[in-house]
């Protein structure tokens, strides 16, 4: 069973140029014998499908602490794209602040922003993890009442669209992922995006397995998928049409750095 987000309210061509489909398209050209029964699914439910099958994996997941004690995941990543950034509607009086207190280009520190109350409330999608340090921050529990969080289809566009009507006041997100997404609103918005010392300058999705026999066969197949993958031009373009804004140079530092030995 391979497992899929929805990333839009119905909208298959946006699917389509997603980079976990665009990265998988080139993987399973070196997958072999592997049967994609695929499923969407949003993140609670796919967790709940790791657990029920012995043969399930996920696509584009972050690599956690909490979740490798549960599930399998590659050596590899399956995508790379640029890090999780501060997004605010641009104008509004948190921009304002956050343009004063940036003026030293140095990351912000999201955790002084809610215990100063300069956010009240921030947009987050249920059930997703942001990493290590961010989901420590987020699942605190002075912070989760300042937390609005969205589960549903279209999950990425919704929070989007909430923070593009001011109804909340931030989301952290990829900018690749806000890049696509903001031209799908009913209105032209513009959003200005801030650097935060929680995050990672980039960000790796990895494939996730269920913990099992059969799950660990699937992680070594994948492995090896992508460690051909990686040696094929189009997996590299993909990449380069998904992070928009970052230069080929800079992004193929990065990926002699993650592919080390393979790309």
């Amino acid at each position: 069973m391979w497992i899929n987000s929805p990333v839009g309210e119905k909208d298959d061509l946006r699917q389509s140029l997603h980079i976990s489909q665009t990265t998988i398209d080139v993987i399973r050209h070196y997958t072999g014998d592997i049967n994609f029964n695929v499923v969407s699914a949003n993140n609670n439910r796919a967790f709940q499908l790791l657990d029920a099958h012995k043969n399930a994996c996920a696509s584009n997941k972050l690599k956690t602490t909490e979740r490798q004690q549960q599930y399998l995941f590659t050596h590899y990543p399956q995508t790379v794209s640029a890090g999780l950034r501060l997004f605010v509607l641009g104008g509004s009086v948190l921009d304002k602040t956050l343009e004063t207190k940036q003026s030293d280009n140095k990351p912000i520190e999201l955790a002084k922003l809610f215990s100063d109350e300069h956010i009240r409330l921030l947009g987050v999608v249920g059930g997703r993890s942001y990493g290590n340090q961010l989901d420590a921050l987020l699942n605190s529990p002075w912070v989760k009442s300042k937390l609005w969080s969205r589960t549903s289809s279209g999950m990425f566009v919704g929070v989007i669209n909430m923070l593009s009507h001011n109804r909340i006041q931030a989301i952290v997100e990829y900018p690749s992922v806000v890049n696509r997404y903001v031209g799908q609103l009913a209105s032209s918005v513009k959003l200005n995006s801030y650097a935060i010392s929680e995050a990672a300058d980039y960000g790796f999705g990895y494939i996730m397995c269920s913990n099992s026999v059969e799950g660990k066969r699937l992680i070594q197949q994948f492995d090896l998928a992508i460690k051909q993958a990686v040696k094929d031009p189009a997996f590299f373009d993909v990449h380069m049409n998904w992070n928009q804004g970052v230069s080929e140079q800079e992004l193929r530092k990065v990926f002699h750095q993650v592919y080390a030995g393979v790309f």
